[in-house]
């Protein structure tokens, strides 16, 4: 191992990996966000977000920036639009998304559509939250309406 001055270093770098790095990255992300650029398209903006590395720093890296993000207005909506992920939900690659979308907007709720690796690492870290039977018991659960037991029943009462 490690010791002295070469010890010093290590911990520096490792300090600059989990605290520093993920808040630049972020805020690199919220600049792009916020500007009227060709990287806003969905795809390229996409790809942006960090999903695997070959390292263990990498790995502290990526695990560091899905653990601060949710706060951050760094979330895209079909719309092309950026939200904060605390409070939005993911909704799944494979649903009609436009049609759960509204229907999410019209109760309160904004609906992010995200990279499905990219889903489940913020899903992982508790950015977002997830488009389940759970969740939208809870949403039904402050209206005078049936709860729903199956993903296909609930689309059919928010419609």
């Amino acid at each position: 191992g490690l010791s002295g001055e070469g010890q010093i270093r290590a911990d520096w770098n490792v300090l600059l990996v989990q605290d520093l790095l993920p808040i630049l990255y972020i805020r690199v992300m919220e600049t792009i966000a916020t500007q009227s650029s060709p990287l806003l398209a969905t795809d390229s903006y996409n790809k942006l977000w960090p999903i695997r590395g070959n390292s263990s720093i990498w790995a502290s890296l990526i695990g560091a920036f899905y653990s601060c993000c949710a706060s951050r207005t760094i979330f895209p909506t079909l719309t092309q639009s950026f939200v904060r992920g605390s409070g939005a939900v993911v909704i799944p690659q494979e649903s009609d998304c436009k049609q759960i979308s509204q229907i999410l907007e019209h109760r309160g709720v904004v609906g992010v559509y995200l990279p499905h690796e990219v889903s489940e690492l913020c899903l992982k870290h508790g950015c977002v939250n997830r488009l389940s039977i759970e969740f939208l018991a809870q949403l039904f659960n402050s209206e005078a309406i049936p709860r729903p037991s199956t993903y296909d029943e609930a689309v059919s009462i928010l419609n």
